[in-house]
């Protein structure tokens, strides 16, 4: 269901105006339950501000919880999803229930739903998970052998002057999860073409050739052009509300079929605002 905002206020407030029936008690309950999303972004605080005229989604009744996940394809072996920003991909010592992988699970689809690869909990976009062994082992092995097409849009802060490059070196994660270039690191790669340049930001295509934890924010913070809203990695501000980082492509050979597979997520309407034009998630396949 799609909801407009009638005033700016906090989210609690604006929703007890489209829900004027519902008690606070229920709408924080829902909030709590990642029932509402704006620009892509699960909404879990109801102190957040909202602007009048803001477009929220709003789930109905559900049988499990899904937080905003979006199914792009499906089948016996794999699950293809997009992924809201503020949720995590896969359980931590910190939180274990609120996951794309336990929403998944909850949906009680398959078995099994084993995870591939993860994207942070801030970035949005195109993920797979597998519901075989046989599945996750193939789709696996292209990852370590760099076969999987991966790529992002990101939003930096600076103008980048060159139209395209590769950001190169040895990437570790030290003791308080911060990720940066250091020699004992592994290897890390990243080629970026610049989409669109306004004012002092610059839109780029993200291509990973490995896939290092946070690769794109320390690559993008080393360069002097921190990510968006990505005040871990150096960004000083923040004019998205969220994490200027969306996974908009994801490309593989289905791991039983043996087809070519490949799922586009274009960005979330923030991101329209100010780059480039709306569009929905889509899909799609050919025989390879």
């Amino acid at each position: 269901m799609q909801l407009k905002a009638t005033k700016s206020a906090s989210l609690l407030e604006v929703l007890e105006e489209l829900f004027p029936d519902s008690s606070k008690t229920t709408l924080r309950s829902w909030i709590k339950n990642g029932r509402f999303i704006r620009d892509g972004q699960l909404l879990r605080s109801p102190q957040i501000v909202i602007s009048k005229g803001t477009e929220l989604s709003f789930e109905g009744k559900v049988k499990h919880s899904s937080f905003g996940i979006k199914i792009l394809y499906e089948d016996k072996d794999i699950v293809v999803v997009q992924k809201p920003a503020g949720l995590l991909s896969v359980a931590t010592h910190f939180e274990e229930k609120e996951t794309v992988h336990a929403a998944l699970k909850s949906r009680g689809v398959a078995k099994r739903v084993l995870p591939v690869h993860r994207l942070d909990r801030e970035t949005s976009g195109v993920m797979v998970f597998a519901y075989t062994e046989r599945a996750k082992e193939g789709l696996k092995k292209q990852f370590h052998l760099h076969t999987m097409g991966r790529q992002y849009l990101a939003v930096l802060e600076g103008s980048i002057e060159e139209k395209k490059g590769m950001w190169k070196s040895m990437l570790k994660e030290d003791a308080n999860y911060f990720v940066s270039s250091h020699p004992e690191g592994k290897e890390a790669i990243t080629h970026y073409k610049v989409v669109q340049r306004k004012g002092d930001y610059t839109a780029v295509q993200v291509t990973l050739e490995t896939g290092r934890k946070n690769q794109i924010r320390a690559h993008a913070s080393e360069a002097g052009f921190p990510v968006v809203g990505d005040m871990k990695y150096g960004a000083t501000k923040n004019p998205l509300g969220r994490l200027g980082l969306h996974a908009s492509l994801l490309s593989f050979i289905h791991p039983v079929t043996k087809k070519k597979m490949e799922f586009k997520s274009l960005p979330p309407p923030t991101f329209n605002r100010y780059f480039v034009r709306k569009n929905e998630a889509s899909i799609s396949r050919s025989v390879g």
